[in-house]
């Protein structure tokens, strides 16, 4: 009988994550993508899955960020204290999740010494609820649309995972998060129908580069008027920023924004300019 190798392992592993991109390419909602992550995880060994989304908040004046987190298998009075308290804010893997962009075990984070004294007590709490060891993803999308995936494992490793483990477990993160940006934008698109007439005045006028007061005049509206009517705009794209809204705009077809070709002087006829001269004299 032939022995089992290593390549035999990531063969394997390979085909799993295979088997679970294809199943993300036919997932038409969130929670479909969420059920499929949490069985993906579960197969490779953790019973904790913790999907952290992070987008900028166009309502928000300074566009601050909108936090949003999803959980399985982790204590439910720690999760509830974790929403409450807004631990995330002081969460040392959460923040070097968000910083960072190669994965890691979260006991890299926890048992290191230089943690500030909060962090220092939220990693005493983390364990007094009973959860232990994990990984800690990163994934990306569009529209500055970021996101942390934890993984805490059922049972903790007799070793580190290797860097090869570590990279295929990002990149089912990454996937799956691409997956959730997808259905989102398939959503945003099926709501920009619903975009008013104003709204689209408002598009077309950012697109000719009309600053915020321009525009209030150029509609006889006032600029807060101007202002709430953009981050409606900004709320239906999905996106943070003007420029970001006029791409999308014109991209989707929702704005046509004329372009306007220099005009050009006649032309002469040979002598005209000596013949006017001539006649001034």
């Amino acid at each position: 009988m032939r022995p089992v190798r290593q390549e035999d392992h990531v063969s394997d592993f390979s085909q799993r994550l295979a088997r679970f991109a294809s199943a993300l390419d036919s997932a038409t909602n969130v929670e479909s993508v969420w059920e499929l992550g949490c069985e993906f995880a579960r197969g490779e060994g953790f019973d904790k899955v913790s999907y952290h989304a992070v987008r900028p908040d166009a309502d928000a004046p300074d566009h601050r960020a909108e936090y949003h987190v999803k959980t399985t298998g982790f204590p439910e009075e720690w999760l509830q204290r974790y929403l409450d308290e807004h631990l995330h804010l002081i969460d040392p893997i959460t923040q070097r999740a968000l910083v960072s962009t190669a994965p890691f075990q979260w006991s890299t984070v926890t048992e290191a010494p230089d943690l500030e004294p909060r962090a220092r007590q939220f990693v005493r709490d983390l364990k007094a609820a009973g959860v232990g060891d994990g990984v800690a993803l990163q994934a990306f999308g569009p529209n500055l649309r970021s996101a942390y995936v934890g993984l805490g494992f059922a049972e903790p490793p007799a070793e580190p995972l290797p860097r090869e483990r570590l990279l295929g477990l990002s990149f089912a993160a990454q996937v799956a998060h691409l997956a959730v940006c997808r259905i989102d934008d398939a959503q945003v698109e099926y709501d920009t129908a619903q975009i008013s007439l104003r709204e689209a005045e408002v598009l077309t006028h950012m697109a000719q580069g009309y600053s915020t007061v321009r525009i209030a005049k150029a509609l006889g509206v006032s600029r807060h008027t101007v202002d709430a009517l953009q981050r409606r705009i900004f709320a239906k794209l999905g996106v943070s920023d003007r420029t970001s809204a006029v791409v999308y705009g014109l991209a989707a077809g929702l704005i046509q924004v004329p372009v306007v070709h220099p005009t050009t002087p006649p032309a002469r006829t040979p002598g005209a300019s000596r013949k006017g001269a001539a006649e001034h004299v």
